[in-house]
């Protein structure tokens, strides 16, 4: 387990095509800005390691691999893969103020791993628009409340649903993942997810 991620080097992403990776017909890459995350999700992997302990990049190391990216390689999306990007609200701001500041108006972000619902509000919905996203994944992993608790979700299905009303007021294009086949689920309780996002 590494403590500093400030000790990492850069990705050596001078040793891809960048003509490879694209989304949108525009270059594409992926970020780091935090490792870890503190929730114990039943069928995450990530909590049976050390890795699960949140560290977070100085944002200033962040926006100074973005600025190289952008400068030496013409990328022009950048997806975030965080466990948990929205975990640490103020350094998921800071890091969006620091991009806006950047003067990348034809960046993009996406947060392709995903985002926890729970810790979206109105404010920083509105500061990822404000920043370049243009599309969120969001997983309600199931809508039976017995699953949740058995596979210890955080959040509730209400404050699931507001957050999608939020979002959407934002006009972002969503995503939204479930998982069917946890454990003692029931064709019931799965087609019940798929009508409570319908």
């Amino acid at each position: 387990l590494i403590d500093d991620l400030d000790s990492l080097p850069l990705p050596a992403r001078d040793l891809l095509d960048p003509e490879a990776y694209t989304v949108g017909g525009r270059r594409y890459t992926m970020l780091l800005t935090t490792r870890g995350c503190p929730h114990t999700c039943g069928f995450c992997a990530l909590p049976t390691t050390p890795c699960s302990l949140f560290r977070k990049r100085p944002p200033e190391r962040v926006l100074a691999e973005v600025s190289e990216c952008y400068e030496k390689y013409q990328i022009r999306h950048f997806d975030i893969e965080d466990d948990n990007f929205t975990l640490d609200r103020t350094h998921a701001k800071n890091i969006l103020k620091g991009f806006r500041g950047l003067s990348m108006d034809d960046a993009r972000l996406s947060a392709m791993n995903g985002v926890a619902a729970d810790s979206l509000t109105p404010e920083l919905t509105a500061e990822m628009r404000e920043s370049g996203f243009t599309h969120l994944d969001l997983a309600v992993v199931t809508s039976d409340r017995d699953r949740r608790r058995t596979v210890s979700r955080p959040g509730s299905l209400t404050q699931f649903s507001d957050t999608l009303e939020h979002v959407r007021a934002q006009a972002f294009r969503t995503t939204v993942h479930m998982i069917l086949g946890l454990p003692e689920d029931s064709i019931e309780n799965m087609l019940e997810t798929l009508l409570f996002l319908m």
